[in-house]
């Protein structure tokens, strides 16, 4: 369902990181190697979302987390650091409700611990019914939506690769993680609760997560840290890598033991 690949291993408790919807792990190739040689690194590929892209049946959240769970448990190791860009990060806070003691700190970047909104779930809706209508169509405006048009041109070459890869999905993968990320359930509460160390990381121009509404979520849940990608909307790891990676870097810092 889920793959899973140790890029190396350490003395501290590992980082993990899940790619967004419609992305794939090697979204983290440049991040990873600003991570702490102490850390060990585990890469996430979502279900569906990876040769020989099979389609992924799970349609709820927690079914995700539930099966990513065992996934990590099988490493041998029992607490992990999180870090989960959109998609990813749904489905990493949602640990916290299926298998809480597993997370030891959670980033979240471009994504939210929240549920949708009435009107984002409406929205989800209507992508379902134009995957059904015309899958390619979907996948090409959803691809140029996701950098601010100020990088388009000079990225235009990587957003065409991470448009290759997103038509490459079955039908019913992108289905079912829409359903999925519709009727996912709030994780916010839990968070809070638990009291894990969470970073957030955002893009200024970020559609999809409105800078404010993110940042009054970072304030609800006692954040250890809130970054601000300056002219990025939801792909700073691409729009500003240089700054996505020293945000990070400040995440690591202080979740180092």
């Amino acid at each position: 369902m889920f793959s899973v690949h140790c890029e190396r291993q350490g003395k501290e408790i590992p980082l993990v990181f899940v790619h967004g919807f419609m992305m794939d792990s090697g979204m983290w190739k440049q991040i990873i190697s600003a991570v702490p040689e102490d850390f060990p690194v585990y890469i996430i590929g979502l279900p569906g979302h990876f040769s020989p892209y099979t389609a992924a049946s799970a349609d709820t959240m927690d079914q995700m987390a539930t099966a990513l769970s065992k996934v990590l448990c099988g490493t041998a190791q029992s607490r992990f650091h999180l870090v989960g860009h959109s998609m990813g990060g749904y489905l990493a806070a949602s640990l916290s409700r299926v298998n809480p003691g597993i997370l030891a700190s959670l980033c979240l970047f471009h994504s939210s611990a929240k549920e949708d909104s009435l009107m984002k779930k409406r929205s989800r809706d209507r992508a379902i019914e134009a995957i059904d209508y015309n899958k390619s169509l979907f996948c090409k405006s959803v691809v140029v939506s996701l950098v601010s048009p100020e990088h388009s041109e000079k990225l235009s070459a990587v957003i065409g690769e991470v448009l290759e890869n997103a038509l490459r999905l079955e039908k019913e993968t992108l289905i079912n993680a829409l359903l999925a990320m519709r009727n996912r359930e709030d994780s916010l509460s839990q968070l809070r609760s638990l009291g894990i160390p969470v970073a957030y990381i955002a893009g200024e121009s970020d559609s999809r997560f409105p800078l404010e509404s993110i940042q009054e979520e970072a304030v609800a849940i006692g954040a250890i840290q809130f970054s601000v990608l300056k002219s990025v909307a939801h792909m700073g790891h691409l729009e500003s890598p240089r700054a996505t990676v020293l945000a990070l870097q400040e995440w690591f810092e202080k979740i180092k033991g």
